[in-house]
């Protein structure tokens, strides 16, 4: 069975009473969260009511097809705009051909809206549906009054016209209504039109075959639709015809209405962007692309950034009739078979902002964590020295980087040690060197690097040589560096690369000039531990350890990590979102000291 009748069937059911208890809890419990089912539901009762009203049982799968057409046009819907002369007039649509009718009167079903009208004077009145009444100066002869009051019904929907028992029939042939319009004296008035009176009707779609039909009621209350004759033309109708020409000429060598060419489909643009954003990009889109507009760059990726033609030179006007007859032409189009990129746009930036507001605390957590890698040193006095960069600097020096500690922080304890600058004071045997120690590139930028000499008690940390990437030195951005020459040496890097702590330990005895290579391994706490503690470093510790908020981090990276699942489509547009879109957080982390 078809969804839509698995629908109206479970409907039916609930409607009825024939539900277990168990499936109309549940069934409730989805009414209270699904708008669409509601709608479905009130439409139904309405349907319903309408037939019992009208005795219409052997319409009911006329009914049923109208529904279907609701539930598939719910953003969309037939209607037909244009000026209409005539006292009780409805518009009709049959299968070929646009139908508009005047007749003496509708079944009185339910009351409608009541105005009090001064004769003598020009009025417009506008209906709590849309449509626009022009009534003249003595148009009405109230039978020598200057007031009577009138009520007005009108019906859009299946649903209304049954609601208020009008069948759409012509000599037995069924119409589909684009909407009705019922006016008359209340009961007790007495009036009689003396000159025509205009009546507009809310549309999305205008059809240049639209005709007048004259109803005529029988004794038993049932209209039939008769006598039809041409429109008078409408502004409405050419506005339509001028922006069909707009489209033909601008816009279809791009865009069909229906589906995907070099650009979009633009059935519902309209309803989907306002007038002043389609404004602004048919006139110049590369401007939109440039200030960082969301939905234009959303598309322009969608469509592999094929830029779209800019045309400066149509006015207001004529965008406003282009938009008129693409709105008029979506009437006939399931929305639902035009991609709306409004909505993918929109869950783009729903994923966007969670993503973001976890990675801003994740950041928060990686920044209380601090240092990757810290330093405990002391000298022979026990004054604690903070760093282990040279106390002499010059221009040409090195610049240790600072990685912050996300799972893992090293900790470096050196006891009575010093830094390069010992080196510098003229001690004996130290001579000018050069030393380079090379990283592999994917390591180089997430490691730390450090020298020691445990003879000396030097223990310093270097920075990337000039013009490298991969290369680092210890003192001058050249390598060089004053070492004692034939003593034992180290050097080791400690780091992160991929959620793992990397570690590398190379010895070596000095020389004037040498390039150590290293090569970091992913490795576990315990074995970085193992591997240091049989090396004779005179009282320099390393240790290695989760860092404060390593958990924290990784119940967001798993967070994360369900989420890409479910990324939308095309959702790595160069969209930009706004300060507040970028400052939403699931939750502010502060850090207790």
């Amino acid at each position: 069975m078809r969804p839509e009748l698995e629908l109206m069937e479970r409907i039916e059911q609930y409607l009825n009473g024939k539900l277990s208890p168990a499936d109309k809890i549940a069934f409730e419990l989805q009414l209270v969260t699904d708008a669409s089912l509601r709608e479905a539901v009130q439409l139904q009762e309405d349907i319903r009511s309408g037939l019992e009203r009208a005795s219409l049982r052997s319409f009911i799968p006329r009914a049923k097809q109208h529904f279907y057409r609701r539930i598939r046009y719910r953003w969309g819907g037939f209607g037909l705009g244009l000026a209409i002369v005539g006292v009780i007039a409805t518009v009709l649509l049959t299968h070929h051909d646009r139908l508009f009718t005047i007749v003496p009167g509708m079944p009185a079903a339910t009351q409608g809206e009541l105005y009090m009208i001064d004769c003598r004077h020009d009025t417009v009145l506008r209906t709590a549906h849309g449509a626009m009444v022009n009534i003249p100066g003595g148009s009405i002869d109230a039978d020598g009054t200057d007031t009577v009051r009138l009520e007005i019904k009108e019906a859009y929907t299946i649903a209304s016209m049954l609601r208020f028992g009008l069948l759409t029939q012509s000599d037995g042939r069924p119409l589909s209504s684009g909407g009705m319009i019922y006016i008359q004296p209340t009961k007790g008035s007495h009036a009689r039109i003396a000159r025509p009176i205009n009546v507009a009707l809310p549309t999305l779609r205008v059809e240049e075959n639209m005709q007048r039909f004259k109803g005529t009621v029988n004794d038993k209350g049932k209209i039939n639709w008769t006598d039809p004759h041409p429109l008078v033309d409408s502004s409405a109708r050419k506005a339509i015809a001028y922006g069909k020409g707009l489209f033909e000429t601008n816009c279809s060598s791009c865009h069909s209405l229906r589906s995907s060419l070099t650009g979009p489909g633009l059935a519902y643009i309209g309803q989907r962007r306002s007038e002043k954003w389609l404004y602004d990009f048919i006139r110049n889109n590369t401007k939109l692309l440039a200030e960082g507009d969301c939905y234009a760059n959303y598309v322009y990726n969608v469509y592999n950034k094929t830029p779209m033609n800019i045309f400066p030179s149509l006015n207001h006007t004529d965008i406003r009739y282009l938009i008129d007859y693409i709105n008029s032409e979506s009437a006939l189009i399931d929305s639902n078979q035009v991609p709306n990129y409004t909505r993918e746009l929109d869950s783009c930036r729903r994923y966007n902002r969670l993503v973001g507001a976890l990675e801003k605390n994740r950041q928060a957590f990686i920044r209380d964590n601090g240092a990757r890698t810290r330093v405990i040193s002391s000298d022979d006095t026990g004054t604690i020295i903070n760093d282990t960069v040279p106390l002499i600097t010059g221009p040409n020096s090195v610049t240790p980087i600072e990685h912050p500690s996300i799972y893992y922080q090293f900790t470096i304890e050196s006891f009575g040690w010093y830094n390069v600058d010992a080196l510098l004071k003229d001690l004996p045997g130290v001579l000018p060197s050069e030393l380079h120690v090379q990283i592999p590139l994917k390591f180089a930028a997430e490691v730390n690097v450090f020298l020691v000499l445990p003879g000396r008690k030097i223990f310093t940390e270097g920075g990337i040589l000039k013009d490298s990437k991969m290369e680092f030195g210890f003192l001058t951005d050249d390598g060089q560096i004053p070492l004692p020459q034939g003593e034992q040496a180290y050097v080791f890097a400690t780091g992160e690369y991929q959620g793992k702590p990397v570690f590398a330990l190379s010895s070596f005895v000095t020389a004037p000039k040498q390039k150590i290579n290293l090569q970091p391994v992913p490795m576990n706490k315990e074995q970085i531990i193992a591997m240091i503690s049989h090396l004779d470093l005179n009282q320099l510790g390393i240790r290695v350890a989760d860092s404060r908020n390593a958990d924290r981090i990784r119940a967001v990276d798993t967070s994360l990590a369900a989420i890409a699942r479910f990324k939308p489509q095309h959702c790595d547009c160069d969209c930009q979102m706004n300060a507040a879109e970028k400052d939403t957080a699931v939750f502010e982390y502060r850090p207790s000291r």
